[in-house]
């Protein structure tokens, strides 16, 4: 009994085996590569590497016969703050608009772009001759007032007719994007007829695609934490009377550091736009605020012993 005794109390004395802690890394590494895999899976389905995508038209009705054209344009650029669409047009012929060699058409065509109500591109194709694309330009209808959230949009008219005879021409229209980083989808409205001709009216949306868009966001969050950091960084301080020349020399760097950094964002226009004024401005406001109360607040505290000498001290220390 008394031997049970003792080995009950030896084992309560014993010291217990230290723990032993399991290593993160492998579990960290194995997050990493799947959210890796993910990532790429993602950016493999979505065709964000291509450097075209196809631009969905709706509203287009089906020609009819085995006569016609494919009228072929694909975005090059779109510019909000001069506010145009610059675009390549190709017509691609079939049925008896097919010339005899490959490449060239039978007729002479004409296409007109009109735009913005007035008649921006002008494009004839001689008969009997190789066709190649032609670059027109399109006018936008909104600015660049949302950034980065912006939906410009073109309203434009096409038409094809043959340049001798003025007869219509009828043609589909099909729209490729390599305009980067913007989304577009395109609307085709009823046809009306002018002149005996066949006008197609089309409007082109667009939008920013999600990359760009979350660049832009990772962007304002960098301005807002760092802002953030420099009120919490400078209170503290001021409540631990721990100032000094470097929260100015700190204050300063981040003050300047804003305008390049907004101007490092993907596409950003001119200063001005709705972000400025609801991230940009006031943190820039803000910071500045800061650097001029903690400047004034050293120089001052440490003017203190210029502002309390006299001028009696330095003759005294004359004589």
């Amino acid at each position: 009994m008394t031997h049970q005794v003792e080995e009950m109390l030896a084992e309560e004395t014993r010291p217990a085996p230290p723990r032993k802690r399991r290593n993160p890394a492998p579990r960290i590494l194995a997050v990493v590569v799947a959210l890796l895999l993910a990532y790429y899976l993602v950016i493999a389905l979505s065709g964000t590497l291509n450097s075209s995508t196809t631009v969905a038209v709706t509203g287009q009705q089906e020609v009819t016969g085995e006569d016609y054209l494919t009228l072929q344009m694909k975005t090059q650029d779109v510019s909000l703050t001069n506010r145009y669409v610059e675009a390549t047009v190709l017509p691609i012929p079939h049925g008896e608009y097919v010339g005899e060699r490959a490449g060239e058409m039978s007729q002479n065509l004409r296409i007109e772009i009109v735009s913005a109500g007035q008649t921006t591109s002008v494009v004839t194709y001689p008969g009997e001759s190789i066709v190649d694309p032609t670059t027109v330009t399109l006018a936008l209808d909104r600015g660049d007032t949302f950034y980065p959230w912006d939906r410009p949009f073109s309203n434009f008219q096409v038409s094809v007719r043959n340049d001798e005879t003025g007869a219509d021409v009828p043609f589909e229209l099909t729209i490729e994007n390599s305009a980067r980083p913007w989304v577009l989808t395109a609307t085709v409205g009823e046809p009306t007829t002018q002149d005996g001709v066949s006008v197609l009216p089309v409007t082109l949306d667009g939008n920013r695609d999600a990359l760009s868009v979350t660049l832009v966001v990772f962007y304002l969050l960098a301005i807002l934490l760092t802002t953030l950091m420099a009120v919490v960084t400078i209170g503290s301080a001021i409540l631990k009377k721990k100032l000094e020349f470097a929260n100015v020399i700190w204050l300063s760097a981040t003050m300047l550091s804003f305008p390049a950094l907004r101007s490092a964002m993907p596409g950003a226009p001119p200063i001005g736009t709705a972000l400025d004024f609801v991230v940009l401005f006031p943190c820039i406001c803000i910071v500045a605020a800061m650097l001029v109360w903690t400047g004034a607040h050293l120089l001052w505290r440490e003017s203190k012993v210029l502002r309390s000498r006299e001028l009696g001290d330095d003759e005294e220390e004359d004589e």
